[in-house]
């Protein structure tokens, strides 16, 4: 009696490791991305405001981040839509600097909505607080508050961290938006983590390809093994 020997078999661990360095390579092993906005690629003096009797735009785009303005709401009720954010200078508008250098914002009786792109993990931001009240807004939930030693501690899912000049927020943050009535606001950081899809279409190939093979008892590189 003749018996046929099946060529040898690939182990799974030889395609599994294949897939995790093809789907690390084409994600950057999920390297984070952080960024700091600035503001220096504003024009000084530039207006922009939600009134449609004005030609001011309503939105502006700030190193590649869309920012658009929206409603603003006060302590203890009502809203308006009024509001303006001026692009100012450190040195110019000294008494209303947050602390940074060159350019700052003074959203004032306006909320600013950053879009990042995605998912953040963090964000932060120098302020200065001179009057009125502010308002954060973090994943959908509103925190309006005099001063932002005010906040709460849990912020739409988010930590709320509190130094001296600076509000920082850790967690999953899909959206977030902040303004004031008295209130200026500079070097925004965030840190994006890129998703991984292209990295995982790749790992769930192999691995489909890994069983199909198994399946159809497959030669070294995948030919079925002749009976």
């Amino acid at each position: 009696m003749t018996i046929d020997r099946l060529p040898r078999q690939p182990r799974v661990w030889h395609v599994l490791t294949l897939a995790v360095v093809l789907a690390g390579a084409s994600c950057g092993w999920q390297t984070a991305r952080a960024a700091t906005l600035e503001f220096e690629d504003l024009l000084l003096g530039q207006q922009y405001d939600l009134q449609a009797a004005t030609p001011a735009p309503d939105s502006f785009v700030t190193d590649g981040v869309p920012v658009q303005l929206s409603e603003f709401f006060f302590l203890p009720a009502g809203s308006t839509t009024s509001g303006a954010a001026i692009v100012f200078d450190s040195v110019a508008n000294a008494g209303s600097s947050p602390g940074g250098s060159g350019n700052y914002l003074w959203p004032s009786n306006v909320n600013l909505n950053f879009d990042f792109g995605g998912p953040v993990t963090t964000v932060s931001f120098l302020y200065g607080e001179f009057g009125g009240n502010l308002n954060l807004r973090v994943n959908g939930d509103l925190a309006n508050v005099n001063t932002f030693a005010a906040l709460p501690a849990m912020l739409g899912g988010a930590t709320v961290q509190l130094d001296p000049g600076r509000v920082t927020l850790v967690g999953t943050i899909n959206s977030f938006a902040v303004g004031g009535q008295e209130f200026s606001m500079d070097e925004l950081r965030f840190v994006l983590v890129p998703e991984p899809a292209s990295g995982l279409l790749a790992l769930a190939g192999l691995s489909g390809w890994m069983l199909v093979c198994r399946g159809r008892r497959c030669g070294r590189w995948g030919t079925p093994a002749r009976a």
